[in-house]
């Protein structure tokens, strides 16, 4: 998987603050992780 994302490293404090990086990697692990940080914030919306 190979993109950029935007999300919110400090999820539980700040909302607004957005930190963007470029997601490059071959392990599986870090798809999962991103996809429950998008799930915590459409949550908290």
């Amino acid at each position: 998987m190979q993109g950029e994302w935007c999300f919110d490293i400090n999820l539980p404090v700040k909302h607004e603050n957005l930190t963007c990086f470029s997601l490059s990697t071959h392990s599986p692990h870090s798809t999962g992780l991103l996809t429950m940080v998008v799930s915590t914030v459409m949550e908290g919306k």
